[in-house]
C-alpha cells in the first residue's frame, strides 16, 4: 500500500502520570542544583495545552463542516422541490389544449407550450427565439409600448384577435393577457385559443337566421297582400248567405233557410279567423298602425257583451261585468279585437255552471288594468308560454274539443304591446285563468282611483 501523500491528524493527549512525577522530584532532591527537571515539567505542560488547543479547535471545525452539510441538504431538497414544481407546471401547460405563452415587455417569448407549436407550427426553439410581433397579426413594434401601458393599467382583458401560422395561414383566435409582475420585473402571459370553429358556427347561425326572417317576412308579406283576395269573396259568401236567409225575394223553406244561416254563421268564423292572422302577420311585418283615440271602457264592455252573449247563454256561462267609467287614448276597434279575444276563450274553455267576470282598475300610478277572470278548465304554469305563442295550443283532452286556431291569444298580446302595455296570463288547471292587459299612465285619461268605479 503507498502511503506516500495519505495525511491524518491523530489527537493526541500528554499527561505526566505520578511515577514521572515523583521521579523528577527525587532527582531535584538528588540534584541539588537550583532549576534542574522544572524546564522539562514546564514543556509538557505547555504541551499538553497546544495539543488540547487544537483538539478543541478540530472538534468546534467538525461542528461547522456539520452544521454546513445539514444547510446544504436542506438546500438541496428547496431546489428539488422547486424543480418538480417547475416540471409540474411545465407538464399542466403542455397538457392544455389553449396556447400559453410568456412574453416580457419586449414582446419576446420566455415560455411556450405545446400547443403553441401545434397551433403555429413552429417548434419550441424556434419561438423562443421569436417575438408576438412575427406572429399576431393586430400588434407591431410601434404601438406596443402603447399596448404595454394599456395591461399595465387594465391587468387582465379578454380580445379577439388573428395570428398567421409558419406557412402563412392566418385564423382567429380567443386571447386573455393577463399582466403581472415578479421580482420587479413586467410579464404578460397570454392563453388563446383557435376561435375558427366557432367562427363557422356563428355564421352557419347567422345564415340560418337570415333565412328563417326572410322565409317569415315573406310569409308574412304573403299573407297581408292576401288580405283583399281572401276578405272579397268571404263577404260575398256572407252576403248572400244573410239574403237568402232573411227571405229578401220571397219565401224560403225552413231547411234552406237554416242551411243560410250556418253558411252566413260559418262565413262570420272564417272572416274572424282571416282578420286575426292578417292583423297577425301584419304586426309581424311592423306594417300595422294604430288610429288612437278616445276609448270609454264602458262602450267597450257593452260591445263585447252584445257579441258573446248567446254564445255564453248557449253554453250556460254567466257573465259578469263590471261597471267603469274609465276612459283610455288608444286604437278602439283594436283594443275591442283583444277584449274580444279574450273574452271569447274564456266562454270557449268555461264549462256550463260557469262564470265569466270582466274588470277594469286604476292603478296608483295611473295605468289602467282590465281583466278577465273564468271559472273554467285552465292550465299549467309551463303551457302558459306555449299559448302565447302563435299557433300554439296546448294538446290534451280538454282543449282539443274546443278547437280554434291558436291565434286569438297571441294577437291580444302583440296588439296590447304595440299601446306600450303589458299582457299576463295566471291560470291553474281546474280552477280557471285570468289575462290582464295593463296599458301605461300616459294612455289614461281619468287619474283618480276612487272615481274609476262606475
Amino acid at each position: 500500500m503507498n502511503w506516500i501523500g495519505l495525511r491524518r491528524h491523530w489527537p493526541a493527549v500528554l499527561v505526566a502520570s505520578p511515577g514521572i512525577l515523583a521521579s523528577l522530584w527525587v532527582f531535584e532532591h538528588a540534584d541539588r542544583s537550583e532549576g534542574t527537571g522544572w524546564y522539562e515539567f514546564a514543556g509538557g505542560l505547555m504541551l499538553t495545552a497546544l495539543l488540547a488547543l487544537y483538539l478543541a479547535t478540530n472538534r468546534s471545525r467538525a461542528d461547522r463542516l456539520r452544521r454546513l452539510a445539514d444547510s446544504l441538504q436542506r438546500e438541496i431538497a428547496i431546489r428539488r422541490s422547486a424543480e418538480d414544481d417547475l416540471r409540474l407546471m411545465r407538464a399542466a401547460m403542455d397538457c392544455s389544449s389553449e396556447a400559453i405563452c410568456l412574453l416580457d415587455p419586449s414582446g419576446r417569448f420566455l415560455t411556450v407550450n405545446d400547443a403553441t407549436c401545434r397551433q403555429l407550427g413552429y417548434c419550441r426553439e424556434e419561438l423562443l427565439n421569436m417575438s408576438v410581433f412575427d406572429i399576431a397579426v393586430q400588434t407591431d413594434r410601434e404601438g406596443w409600448q402603447e399596448r404595454w401601458n394599456l395591461y399595465r393599467e387594465i391587468g387582465a382583458r379578454s380580445i379577439e384577435g388573428q395570428r398567421k401560422t409558419k406557412d402563412g395561414r392566418v385564423f382567429p383566435v380567443d386571447l386573455t393577457t393577463s399582466f403581472f409582475k415578479f421580482d420587479d420585473k413586467e410579464y404578460l402571459f397570454t392563453v388563446a385559443r383557435d376561435a375558427t370553429q366557432r367562427h363557422a358556427i356563428e355564421h352557419e347561425l347567422r345564415d340560418a337566421r337570415d333565412r328563417a326572417e326572410s322565409a317569415n317576412q315573406a310569409k308574412s308579406q304573403f299573407l297581408a297582400n292576401m288580405s283583399h283576395e281572401l276578405r272579397t269573396p268571404l263577404n260575398a259568401i256572407i252576403g248572400f248567405s244573410e239574403v237568402i236567409s232573411s227571405a229578401l225575394f220571397g219565401p224560403l223553406d225552413t231547411r234552406y233557410r237554416d242551411y243560410a244561416q250556418d253558411i252566413h254563421g260559418s262565413g262570420h268564423h272564417l272572416l274572424r279567423i282571416i282578420n286575426d292572422l292578417l292583423d297577425l302577420s301584419k304586426v309581424e311585418a311592423g306594417r300595422f298602425e294604430l288610429r288612437d283615440g278616445q276609448v270609454q271602457l264602458a262602450a267597450l264592455f257593452e260591445a263585447c257583451r252584445r257579441m258573446v252573449s248567446d254564445r255564453a247563454v248557449a253554453t250556460g256561462v254567466a257573465l259578469d261585468i263590471a261597471s267603469t267609467n274609465l276612459v283610455v287614448i288608444g286604437d278602439e276597434l283594436r283594443l275591442e279585437q283583444v277584449l274580444l279575444n279574450l273574452v271569447s276563450n274564456a266562454v270557449k274553455f268555461t264549462p256550463s255552471g260557469g262564470e265569466v267576470r270582466i274588470t277594469a282598475a286604476l292603478g296608483p300610478g295611473g295605468d289602467v288594468s282590465v281583466s278577465v277572470a273564468d271559472t273554467g278548465i285552465g292550465m299549467a304554469a309551463e303551457e302558459i308560454p306555449l299559448a302565447l305563442q302563435p299557433f300554439g295550443q296546448i294538446d290534451n283532452s280538454l282543449t282539443r274539443p274546443h278547437g280554434g286556431t291558436g291565434l286569438g291569444l297571441p294577437l291580444a298580446k302583440r296588439l296590447v304591446e304595440l299601446h306600450g302595455g303589458t299582457l299576463i296570463v295566471e291560470s291553474e288547471p281546474g280552477c280557471g285563468t285570468t289575462v290582464t292587459f295593463t296599458l301605461p299612465p300616459e294612455r289614461t285619461t281619468l287619474r283618480n282611483p276612487a272615481a274609476a268605479a262606475g
